[in-house]
C-alpha cells in the first residue's frame, strides 16, 4: 500500500448478489464486490478504491453481449464493467426527482438494457453507455416504482405498485403510462416485485407483504399457477431455459414446463440465501449470494464450497484502536451518537499482520461467558505491554478481558468495582477505558454513583465519585489521560469533566459553553504532541492550549470571511499524525486533515472526492508505524496511508521506498525512520543540493523533481537527515532512473 493509496476492509462474508461473466464469478455486497476466477480460484476485491462510483449495491447482472457486468445501486446510479474497465452512466441519479431512484432490475436485450427503476424504466444503450429514452410511468400523478421488467423484442413488460403492465415496443406513446394495458393485478396483499421471460413465457413473483409466503405465476395465453411456493423469494434467474428461484431457505431449478429439476436447503449451515444463478458450463453446480458466509458453490445441500476474502465479519463500527501495528475494533451502530446503543451482537475484530479475525456469538465459545448476551463493544483499551490483550465496554453488559483469542475475564457487579444502574438489575453502561503510565486501567461506568472506575495492575479495584458533581442518571462517553496526569471525561450534551488522576477528591473543573465550549455536545477529543487538547463540538473545535485554562476557538480567514473552524460541523473522531496534524472526522462532511495548529487545511476527503464509504465518520485511528489512517464509519472501514509516521529522537532503520526508482514510477518517494520532524535534504553524488524539506514526523517525502520542478537525472542519490541544531545526523541513498 503505497502513500496516497487506499484499501477498503468490508464484510466480504454479506453477500447479497451474484453473476457469472464468462469466466469469474461476481459476488455483490453492500457496498462492492469481489470476482472468483472460476480456473484457479483467485479473487479480487472491487469497490470504491478499485473505481467502483457509489455505494449500496441493488443490482449486480451479467449480459453475455458485449461481455458486461451491470451494476446498479439504491440511489439511481449504474456502473458497467466491461474487460476490467469500470465506467458510469449518473443519469438517473443526477436527475432531479423527487423521491426514491432505487435500481430495482435490469432485463438485456442484446445491446440495450431495460432499467427498472422507483422512478420508472430506463433505456440504456450498453455499446454507448448512454441513455436513450426514460419511462416515468405516472398513474394519477404518482410514480409507480417499477420492480422488474422483461421483453420479448415486441413488447415490454412492466410489474409495478400497481400490478404487471405491457406496451408494444413501437409504442410511440411509450414514455405516457396511459397508453400501457395492465395485464395483471395482484390479489389483495401482494405485491409483483419479481419478473423474468422463461422460452415464451412471462414469469412473475407475488410477493406476499404480511407472510412473505411467495408464489410464481406464469403467462402462457392466459395466467397459470405452476404450484411453486416458496418463503420470501429473492430472485428469479433465467439461464438456459432453466428458472432458478433463490428464496431466504431454498433454491429451486426448474425447466420450462415447471418441472423441478434440483433443490437446495439448508437451514443450519447458511445464514440467509440472497440470489442465486446456475452455473455457464455445468448446470448441476449453483452459485449463490449468502448474508453471513459469502459467495457458495453447492452441487447438493451437503456439498458446496464457501469462497470470500479477509475481511471483518460486520459493517458496523463504534471504536477504533491500534498498537503496535494490530488493529482492534468494536462493532455497534451509530444513531444520534456513538454511545447510542444498537444492540448489536456483531462482537468485535482485530486486524493483525493483514489478517481480519472477528470474535461474535458465533464462533467464539468461552465457559467464563456468552457472546450472545453480550451487545455493543462501543469501548476498547489495548494493553500497551501487548497489543494481543484488551479490555472491551459493552453498552449494558459490562467489561470482557480479551487475551490471545480467548476469553480470560468477564466483570461485572460481582466481582469488580463496576455497578449496576439503579433499578436496572444486570445493566452496566460502560464508557471510554484507557491505561495509564503504570499500566493501570481507568474506564467509565454511566448512571451510577462512582463513576470513574479504576482496575489497578496489581488487580484490585477502586470507584470514584466527583466532588460536588452527581453522576447518578449521568451518560457518561469519552475518556482520555492526558500527559498531565488529568482525565478527561465527556458528560453526553452536558460538556466536559476534567480531574487530576492524583487528586481524584478535589473538585473537578467543568468545561461548557459559558466558559468557551463551541457547544455543551462534546463528540470527541485528543492531546496533540504539544500538550495541548483538541475538542470536537456539534459546532466545531476548541482547544485546551494548557492545563486549567478555558477552551478556545480557532478564528480562519476562509471564503472571503472570518470564520470559527469547522463552526457548521458535528466533529465525531480526533486523531493526531506523526506531524502533529489534526485529523477531523465529521458527522455528515467526510474527513479533514489540518495542519499542526488547525489554519491551513491539507485534504479533505469526502465520499464524492475519494473512496470513503461514507461521509459519517464514526472513529480514527492512526498506524504510527506506516502512517496508515483507519477510517470506520457508518458502512464500513476504509483506509488510507498517509505522509507522516511518528518520528524518534533519532534516526532509525532509514530506508527510502521505492528504491531503485524506475521510469515508470510517478508516485511519492518517502524516507523514513528518521528523527522527529528533521531537515532533510537530497543531494547529487557530487553533493550539489537537489531538494530540501522537513520531515513529517519521521517521514520525508520527495517528488523526484528539483527546486525548478523538473524530473532528476539518472544517478545515485544521497539524503542527509539532522535535527535543528544540526546533530544526530543520518544519511542515506537512492537510486533514480529517469
Amino acid at each position: 500500500m503505497a502513500i496516497g493509496q487506499w484499501r477498503s476492509h468490508l464484510p466480504f462474508n454479506k453477500a447479497k448478489l451474484v453473476a457469472e461473466g464468462s469466466v469469474e464469478i461476481y459476488c455483490g455486497l453492500k457496498d462492492g464486490l469481489f470476482v472468483l476466477n472460476k480456473q484457479d480460484f483467485s479473487m479480487r476485491i472491487v469497490t470504491k478504491v478499485e473505481g467502483l462510483s457509489d455505494v449500496e449495491l441493488s443490482v449486480l447482472k451479467y449480459n453475455p453481449y458485449g461481455d458486461i457486468i451491470f451494476i446498479g445501486y439504491e440511489n439511481g446510479n449504474i456502473d458497467l464493467i466491461r474487460s476490467s474497465i469500470i465506467s458510469n452512466i449518473p443519469d438517473l441519479k443526477q436527475k432531479s426527482l423527487i423521491g426514491s431512484k432505487r435500481v430495482n432490475d435490469v432485463f438485456f436485450f442484446n445491446k440495450y438494457a431495460y432499467v427498472a427503476t422507483d422512478a420508472g424504466i430506463l433505456y440504456l444503450d450498453l455499446d454507448r453507455e448512454e441513455t436513450k429514452e426514460s419511462f416515468i410511468l405516472n398513474n394519477s400523478g404518482n410514480n409507480n416504482s417499477v420492480y422488474a421488467v422483461a421483453t420479448d423484442g415486441v413488447t415490454l413488460f412492466a410489474a409495478t405498485d400497481s400490478g404487471v403492465f405491457s406496451s408494444p415496443l413501437n409504442n410511440p406513446a411509450i414514455s405516457f403510462f396511459a397508453t400501457w394495458t395492465k395485464i395483471y393485478s395482484a390479489d389483495p396483499g401482494y405485491l409483483v416485485n419479481k419478473m423474468v421471460w422463461l422460452d415464451g413465457k412471462l414469469v412473475i413473483s407475488a410477493h406476499q407483504t404480511s407472510t412473505n409466503q411467495d408464489k410464481i405465476y406464469y403467462l402462457d395465453g392466459f395466467w397459470q399457477d405452476p404450484g411453486i411456493q416458496l418463503f420470501e423469494i429473492r430472485s428469479l434467474r433465467v439461464k438456459n431455459n432453466l428458472l432458478t428461484i433463490a428464496a431466504s431457505f431454498d433454491i429451486k431449478i426448474f425447466n420450462n414446463n415447471f418441472l423441478e429439476l434440483k433443490y437446495i436447503s439448508n437451514f443450519s449451515a447458511f445464514a440467509q440465501i440472497r440470489d442465486a444463478v446456475t452455473d455457464n458450463n455445468d448446470p448441476n453446480t449453483v452459485w449463490f449470494a449468502d448474508s453471513k458466509k459469502g459467495l457458495v458453490k453447492a452441487l447438493t445441500s451437503s456439498s458446496y464450497q464457501i469462497f470470500a476474502p479477509n475481511g471483518p465479519t460486520s459493517e458496523l463500527v463504534s471504536v477504533i484502536k491500534i498498537s503496535n501495528g494490530q488493529l482492534w475494533v468494536g462493532h455497534s451502530g451509530y444513531r444520534s451518537n456513538r454511545w447510542d446503543p444498537a444492540f448489536s451482537n456483531d462482537g468485535f475484530s482485530t486486524l493483525k499482520n493483514n489478517v481480519w479475525k472477528t470474535f461474535d456469538y458465533s464462533n467464539t465459545q468461552s465457559p467464563i461467558m456468552s457472546f450472545d448476551t453480550i451487545k455493543d463493544f462501543m469501548a476498547l483499551a489495548i494493553d500497551p505491554r501487548n497489543s494481543d490483550h484488551v479490555f472491551l465496554g459493552s453498552r449494558g453488559k459490562g467489561l470482557v478481558e480479551f487475551e490471545n483469542q480467548q476469553v480470560k475475564n468477564y466483570f461485572n457487579e460481582f466481582n469488580s468495582a463496576i455497578q449496576t444502574i439503579p433499578n436496572f438489575a444486570g445493566v452496566y453502561w460502560m464508557g471510554e477505558m484507557a491505561f495509564d503510565a503504570d499500566y493501570n486501567l481507568w474506564m467509565l461506568n454511566s448512571n451510577v454513583p462512582a463513576s470513574l472506575i479504576q482496575y489497578r495492575a496489581d488487580g484490585t479495584w477502586k470507584a470514584y465519585s466527583f466532588t460536588g458533581i452527581p453522576t447518578n442518571g449521568v451518560l457518561l462517553g469519552e475518556m482520555m489521560l492526558d500527559s498531565y496526569g488529568q482525565i478527561w471525561i465527556n458528560r453526553l450534551q452536558s460538556g466536559l469533566i476534567v480531574v487530576n488522576s492524583a487528586e481524584l477528591n478535589k473538585t473537578p473543573i467543568v468545561y461548557l459553553d459559558s466558559n468557551g465550549l463551541a457547544s455543551n455536545d462534546v463528540r470527541a477529543f485528543a492531546e496533540d504532541k504539544d500538550g495541548q487538547v483538541w475538542i470536537g463540538t456539534t459546532m466545531g473545535i476548541n482547544v485546551v492550549y494548557s492545563p486549567g485554562t478555558n477552551p478556545q476557538r480557532i478564528l480562519i480567514f476562509q471564503d472571503g470571511s472570518y470564520q470559527y473552524l469547522l463552526e457548521t460541523e458535528v466533529v465525531t473522531s480526533i486523531a493526531i499524525d506523526g506531524a502533529n496534524r489534526k485529523w477531523f472526522g465529521t458527522e455528515s462532511s467526510g474527513v479533514f486533515l489540518l495542519s499542526s495548529d488547525g489554519t491551513k487545511q491539507i485534504h479533505h476527503f469526502t465520499a464524492e472526492n475519494s473512496p470513503l464509504l461514507s461521509n459519517r465518520i464514526q472513529s480514527i485511528a492512526i498506524d504510527e508505524l506506516t502512517g496508515i489512517v483507519y477510517f470506520g464509519t457508518d458502512r464500513g472501514i476504509v483506509a488510507y496511508r498517509s505522509d507522516a509516521v511518528e518520528g524518534k529522537d533519532h534516526c532509525e532503520n532509514t530506508y527510502v521506498f521505492p528504491n531503485p526508482v524506475r521510469p515508470d514510477y510517478s508516485g511519492p518517494i518517502a524516507i523514513s525512520g528518521l528523527m522527529k520532524n528533521g531537515n532533510v535534504k537530497i543531494t547529487d553524488i557530487s553533493g550539489t543540493l537537489v531538494y530540501e524539506t522537513t520531515a513529517l514526523g519521521g517521514q520525508a517525502i520527495w517528488s523526484g523533481k528539483n527546486f525548478s520542478g523538473a524530473k532528476a537525472q539518472t544517478g545515485v542519490y544521497l539524503v542527509f537527515c539532522s535535527d535543528a541544531d544540526g546533530k544526530n545526523t543520518c544519511i542515506t541513498k537512492l537510486l533514480f532512473i529517469n
